[in-house]
C-alpha cells in the first residue's frame, strides 16, 4: 500500500517504474497532486500529453499507469497534501489503507492495515513540510 505525493517529473518517473515492475498488483497505490497539467510540464513529465493540458495531474497520471499495466491498482486525489487537507489526510488515512470510499471516509482502518510506505515526490514546500 503505497501513498505518493506529487505527480511532477519525479512522481511520473516513480509511477512509470511501479507500473513496469508490477508493483501494486496485489496492493494499491494512492497518489495525490493538486496541480493541473500545463504546457511547461510536457517536456519533463512524460505521462502527460498536449491534450491533457488543464486536466488533473493525479487523475491523468493514474489513467496512464493503468494503460501501462492494467493490473496495477491505483487511485488518486486531486488535492495538495497540506494542513488544510487534513480532513482527507487524517489519522485514519495514515493508519488505514490509504484509500477512501465513495463517502470520502477511509476504508480498511485497523491495526496492521496501514500504508506500507510513503513517497515524497512533491514539488511544493508546503507539501514537503506536511509530510515531515
Amino acid at each position: 500500500k503505497i501513498f505518493m505525493v506529487g505527480c511532477g517529473a519525479l512522481g511520473c518517473e516513480h509511477l512509470k517504474n511501479f507500473a513496469m515492475l508490477g508493483l501494486a498488483t496485489e496492493g494499491s497505490i494512492t497518489v495525490t497532486d493538486g496541480g493541473r497539467v500545463e504546457n511547461a510540464d510536457l517536456n519533463r513529465q512524460f505521462l502527460f500529453r498536449s491534450g491533457d493540458i488543464g486536466s488533473s495531474k493525479s487523475g491523468t497520471a493514474a489513467a496512464r499507469v493503468r494503460a501501462l499495466n492494467p493490473s496495477v491498482k491505483i487511485s488518486h486525489h486531486d488535492l495538495l497534501a497540506m494542513t488544510s487537507t487534513t480532513k482527507v489526510f487524517d489519522d485514519d488515512f495514515w493508519t488505514g489503507t490509504g484509500e477512501v470510499n465513495e463517502g470520502g471516509k477511509p476504508r480498511g482502518v485497523g491495526a496492521g492495515d496501514g500504508l506500507t510506505f510513503i513517497i515524497d515526490a512533491a514539488e511544493s514546500q508546503p507539501a514537503r513540510k506536511f509530510l515531515d
